[in-house]
């Protein structure tokens, strides 16, 4: 609600808003769950090694699919989902990299 706008109908988000939506998941800063108080643009971070790993952003960026998945087939509030072909790429750790 606060990337998009809280009266923003659902039926007007396009792909390229969930694009841009994704793109700002994964510029987000990596203790960006540490404060309260501040936006959602705030808690974003230029510098790439500042920001969460790609799983975690991941982690955050599916359940707005399964929003719009949810919006069709349940309530029936919108008629393609703008999210489906969006994907967000995680890479794969190194073989024989520890994760911590």
């Amino acid at each position: 609600m606060e990337f998009l706008g809280a009266e923003r109908p659902i039926a007007s988000i396009k792909p390229d808003d969930i694009r841009r939506y994704r793109d700002a998941v994964i510029s987000l800063r990596a203790n960006h769950g540490k404060t309260k108080v501040q936006t959602f643009a705030e808690k974003q971070t230029d510098s790439l090694n500042g920001r969460i790993k790609p799983k975690t952003a991941d982690y955050i960026f599916q359940p707005v699919k399964a929003f719009f998945g949810w919006a069709i087939s349940v309530e029936g509030l919108i008629e393609t989902n703008p999210a489906s072909a969006i994907k967000l790429v995680v890479g794969q750790q190194k073989k024989g990299e520890r994760s911590r």
